[in-house]
């Protein structure tokens, strides 16, 4: 596909909203972006956006549209998380969200073909607590202190980033009505439907991608 003269759409994440305590309203794209440090993750994708703001202002006539995706399934998602038990910390039951790989490929396609510039925010609607997640995946809640989960995390070996712990603590929601109303975008399928289409996939039913192991995802 031939990206069209003057604009470029960079993927950003959603993650750069920050997960914090204070998290409630769903994110648009003029909420600030707060990283929490020192993860390099958001903190990247955050100074990328800065670079990329300053390259606006050098070249008026560069629209660069930046797309702030929420946490992906499909081919190339962990497939850890498809797991047998799923990971849900005591006392914390926040709403999680999800977009569909394909959904998030259409963005991007709408992005290019359409003469727009600046964020946008990709995520499914509907999206589900943490402890619904099992259910969907048909693996059993896994509770455990968020404090043990965190020092496990920083161990050698622990698979994760202790900031991504938060996620799983605090609600993490963007609100894609810009991408709908200006890119004409719409989700195929809501949280739960995406949560769905990944187990399917993992499980090898007919007509669902084959899953991708993390080894894969990574050549």
């Amino acid at each position: 596909m031939e990206r069209e003269r003057g604009r470029e759409p960079e993927r950003s994440s959603a993650a750069a909203y920050g997960c914090a305590p204070d998290n409630r309203a769903a994110f648009t794209e003029d909420s600030p972006l707060r990283p929490e440090p020192p993860f390099y993750y958001p903190q990247t994708k955050v100074k990328v956006e800065g670079m990329l703001d300053e390259l606006e202002q050098r070249q008026p006539e560069l629209r660069v549209v930046r797309m702030r995706p929420i946490s992906t399934l499909g081919p190339g998602a962990p497939v850890r998380l498809g797991g047998r038990a799923w990971l849900v910390l005591s006392g914390y039951d926040p709403l999680i969200q999800f977009v569909w790989l394909d959904d998030l490929v259409d963005a991007f396609v709408r992005a290019v073909h359409t003469p727009v510039s600046g964020a946008f925010n990709v995520g499914a609607p509907n999206p589900v607590r943490v402890s619904e997640v099992a259910s969907l995946l048909g693996a059993r809640k896994l509770r455990m202190p968020h404090r043990a989960v965190r020092a496990a995390a920083r161990l050698p070996g622990g698979g994760m980033h202790p900031a991504w712990v938060d996620m799983l603590r605090y609600p993490m929601v963007v609100d894609t009505s810009r991408a709908e109303r200006e890119l004409g975008w719409r989700a195929s399928c809501d949280c739960a439907g995406a949560i769905r289409r990944f187990r399917a996939m993992l499980k090898g039913d007919a007509g669902s991608p084959a899953p991708v192991t993390q080894r894969e995802a990574a050549t």
